[in-house]
């Protein structure tokens, strides 16, 4: 539980990514220096936990009851698609200015990150497409999520701060070309360089 000052802080894999990159030791301190803060402040911090589009919304209240002017957002995975899902026109107005957002590996689509996965564990593309069509079925069917509203390729052309996004070509979980399409809808919205 947290106090009444704090708000739960969920920790990502920053330690896990920084120990696979050559300059890990500046950013393995950075990731200390953070959490020393955060215990300094008095945060929970958990770990291996689930956050919403409500949760990170949560964190930015709390960021401007407690002095910060703004945030840059950061999003591994599914911490991506949450970073985004945050930048929605329902979540507006923030709490605090959004003035970008940083993603790594970020999962973009699920309906193409399910069909990806079934072709990778060997159906054909055909096959693939339909367990990707019932596995949306069931899921929506369960959870009532809509695969629409977590489609942040489709949802690019809107998004009104910079990005930033990396993603490794040897990802067996996301498919990198996500990361490529999102590229691709924010050139054609005008937010590329050249």
């Amino acid at each position: 539980s947290s106090s009444a000052t704090s708000q739960p802080i969920c920790a990502s894999q920053e330690a896990v990514i920084a120990a696979r990159t050559p300059r890990r030791r500046e950013l393995i301190g950075i990731v200390d220096w953070r959490l020393s803060e955060l215990a300094r402040l008095g945060a929970e911090i958990r770990y291996n936990t689930y956050a919403e589009a409500e949760d990170v919304l949560g964190a930015l209240h709390w960021a401007a009851q407690n002095g910060y002017k703004r945030v840059i957002l950061f999003g591994f995975s599914m911490g991506g698609n949450i970073a985004l899902n945050v930048l929605r026109p329902k979540f507006e107005p923030f709490p605090l200015p959004v003035v970008g957002v940083m993603l790594d590996s970020p999962a973009l689509d699920w309906r193409d990150t399910i069909r990806w996965q079934g072709q990778r564990y060997g159906l054909p593309k055909f096959l693939a497409k339909h367990v990707g069509h019932f596995t949306q079925w069931v899921v929506t069917r369960r959870s009532g999520q809509n695969f629409d509203e977590v489609d942040q390729i489709a949802a690019a052309p809107r998004f009104k701060v910079p990005l930033l996004l990396w993603h490794g070509t040897r990802d067996r979980t996301i498919p990198v070309g996500q990361a490529d399409a999102l590229a691709a809808a924010r050139a054609l919205a005008g937010d590329g360089h050249g």
